[in-house]
């Protein structure tokens, strides 16, 4: 999308009757295509050849893995409309992905934080989807769990809310 704009691609698209929702959506489908592909692949890396533990619903877990990515490129999409250069990009993306991944509980268990950065942790994108496909993998939970339930429901929303941004950074940015 950034490059797009940059080179005058999206602004020709935009008045040639082509909306800018509609764009972000091709985009959204074509990289879709793509996640699906490297989602299947790192799976049946991980449980195959690595022997990862997963005593959970296999299609729950996919389709967690699947809506962890749609996240991930909605929250991109979000930075690119955001920024005006690939550089300034770069550094919002990397500069917001390390302390996602610190606080989400991958890396730095929630538990041992400070208060206040648990409270912080619990309204990040990646924290609630994370215990989620933990008590997936690791203790066999369903999707009737509210542990588990829980991660889909903010992911999706997360998902939504970053959507709803470049929607409305495509409309209103000008630039």
């Amino acid at each position: 999308m950034l490059a797009e704009r940059n080179e005058g691609i999206l602004e020709r698209s935009l008045v040639s009757g082509i909306t800018g929702t509609e764009i972000l959506f091709a985009h959204v489908i074509v990289q879709m295509l793509v996640m699906i592909v490297q989602t299947v692949t790192v799976l049946i890396i991980g449980f195959l050849f690595f022997g990862l533990t997963i005593r959970g619903p296999v299609v729950w877990v996919v389709v967690l893995t699947l809506m962890n990515g749609l996240c991930g490129m909605t929250f991109g999409f979000v930075v690119s409309c955001l920024c005006d250069k690939e550089r300034t990009a770069t550094y919002l993306a990397l500069g917001s992905f390390l302390p996602m991944m610190l606080l989400c509980g991958i890396i730095w268990p929630i538990e041992g934080m400070h208060i206040i950065l648990q409270y912080i942790s619990y309204v990040l994108p990646l924290t609630k989807s994370t215990e989620s496909l933990r008590s997936m993998l690791q203790r066999g939970w369903s999707i009737g769990v509210p542990t588990v339930y829980s991660g889909f429901i903010s992911t999706t929303i997360w998902i939504i809310v970053y959507l709803t941004l470049s929607i409305l950074l495509i409309k209103f940015k000008k630039g």
